[in-house]
C-alpha cells in the first residue's frame, strides 16, 4: 500500500506577509509550543453618538486613545502572522500556527466600540479577526490530521488538502482586511487633521 508522505506546507502565515523559503521534511511532532501571548490595552467603552460628527472635526481625547490602541494591537497581529514559521512540516508547528491567528481575536476583545467615525475601521477589525479565527480553526484539523501518515487518495488525504486550502483561503483575506482597516484609520485621522 503507497502511503503518501505530504511535504511541508509553506505559505500559511510566512507566506501571506513575507516571500517564502525554506524546503519541507516529512511529519513529526517535535516543535515547541507557542510562546507569544498579547497584550492586552483594555479601553473604557464608548457608546457611538447618535448622529455623525464632522470628519474634519478633530479627534476627541477618546478617539485617540482607541486609534493609539487600535494601531498598536493591529501592528501586533501583523507581526505575528509575519514571525509564523515559513515551513509547516509537523503537527505541533501547525497546531502553533493556529495559535498565532487567534491573537487577532484576543486583541478585539480588549477593544471596546468606538464613536461613529472610527466604527468603519472597527467593523473591518472585526472581519478580519474572523477570517483568522477560521484560518485557526482549519490549521488545527490539518494539525490532527498531520500525526498519522496520509495515504495517497484517501478520504484523510482530502480532508488534509481541504483544511490546507480553507486555511491558506482565510488567511489571505484576514490579512487584506487587517491592511485596509489600518488604510482607513490612517483615512479618518488625516481628515480629522489630526497628523
Amino acid at each position: 500500500m503507497m502511503i503518501a508522505t505530504k511535504p511541508a506546507v509553506i505559505l500559511l502565515l510566512a507566506c501571506t506577509m513575507t516571500a517564502c523559503s525554506g524546503n519541507g521534511s516529512t511529519r513529526g511532532d517535535s516543535a515547541s509550543p507557542p510562546t507569544t501571548s498579547p497584550t492586552a490595552h483594555t479601553l473604557t467603552p464608548t457608546a457611538p453618538p447618535a448622529t455623525p460628527v464632522d470628519p474634519k472635526q478633530p479627534l476627541s481625547d477618546t478617539e485617540i486613545l482607541w486609534v493609539a490602541h487600535f494601531d498598536r494591537t493591529s501592528k501586533q497581529v501583523m507581526d505575528q502572522l509575519s514571525a509564523g514559521p515559513r515551513s509547516i512540516d509537523t503537527s505541533a508547528k501547525m497546531h502553533q500556527v493556529a495559535e498565532g491567528l487567534r491573537l487577532c481575536g484576543r486583541a478585539l476583545a480588549t477593544t471596546t466600540k468606538p464613536t461613529h467615525r472610527l466604527m468603519p475601521v472597527y467593523d473591518l477589525f472585526t472581519t478580519a479577526c474572523q477570517h483568522f479565527d477560521r484560518s485557526a480553526a482549519c490549521a488545527d484539523t490539518a494539525a490532527k490530521l498531520m500525526k498519522t501518515p496520509l495515504e495517497a487518495g484517501s478520504a484523510e488525504d482530502r480532508k488534509f488538502s481541504e483544511a490546507i486550502d480553507c486555511h491558506s483561503a482565510e488567511i489571505t483575506q484576514g490579512s487584506t482586511v487587517l491592511s485596509h482597516a489600518q488604510s482607513r484609520s490612517y483615512d479618518i485621522r488625516s481628515a480629522a487633521e489630526d497628523l
